[in-house]
């Protein structure tokens, strides 16, 4: 089985992506360029999430004939809000021939739901202008925010998340970890987590779900395949 994946050429996260799959799985990734970063951290992730290279990504996978297509980048889907997300799903849908597609700003919220959470606690390694993206989304769903702790690093799409140890990783959820909060979103796909879900979700006693985690289980779901597969925290128990 395969399921496609279409993110921007800065990033390097197949593997992580390809962790929360199921045996018998493979992820064919297609890239798109980015546009040089820009001082107006909105304007760019605008034209980034605009970017016709993600049409033509999308049809190149569908020639593959994946059963199911994500686009796992978190910032770009968040910019715009749900209507900015479902823009994205829609357009790769249609460069695909209808091949189904999420992103993961639409797969984070779905996920979260799934789980019964209805106080979130949010995680994230950006700083305050893609925080509050990621947050209007969740709130846009009825999903009331309790807290919101960033890492604040200086590029909209946090190249500098590939690199974060496994330890910030879970300082980070710990930081989200306050009273009220029935879990813990931890946003940013450039983070590697396929490994860490579980330990996370010990650290605190709350369920985590993380932006990838969130992003292939929706692209699993829209492929009619099970969800249930050990080792990658409460997400993937249902």
């Amino acid at each position: 089985m395969l399921m496609g994946a279409i993110y921007a050429d800065e990033d390097d996260i197949d593997a992580d992506l390809a962790g929360f799959l199921p045996s018998g799985f493979r992820l064919q990734t297609e890239h798109y360029p980015s546009y040089p970063p820009d001082e107006d951290t909105v304007a760019w992730v605008r034209r980034m999430a605009a970017h016709p290279g993600i049409e033509q990504a999308a049809a190149s996978l569908a020639s593959l004939g994946p059963g199911a297509i994500i686009y796992p980048i978190n910032s770009f889907s968040a910019i715009d809000g749900p209507v900015g997300a479902r823009r994205i799903a829609d357009r790769i849908r249609a460069a695909a021939g209808g091949i189904p597609a999420v992103t993961t700003s639409g797969a984070m919220v779905d996920a979260v739901r799934a789980l019964g959470i209805r106080r979130l606690s949010i995680s994230v390694p950006y700083g305050p202008v893609v925080s509050a993206a990621v947050r209007e989304c969740f709130e846009a769903a009825g999903i009331e925010v309790v807290a919101v702790a960033g890492l604040d690093l200086p590029n909209a799409n946090n190249w500098e998340a590939l690199l974060l140890p496994d330890e910030t990783v879970i300082d980070m959820v710990r930081a989200g970890d306050v009273p009220g909060a029935e879990g813990i979103y931890v946003g940013c796909t450039s983070l590697r987590t396929a490994h860490l879900v579980e330990a996370a979700e010990a650290a605190v006693g709350k369920p985590v779900v993380t932006a990838n985690a969130a992003t292939v289980w929706q692209g699993l779901r829209l492929m009619g395949r099970p969800t249930a597969i050990p080792g990658h925290g409460a997400l993937y128990h249902q």
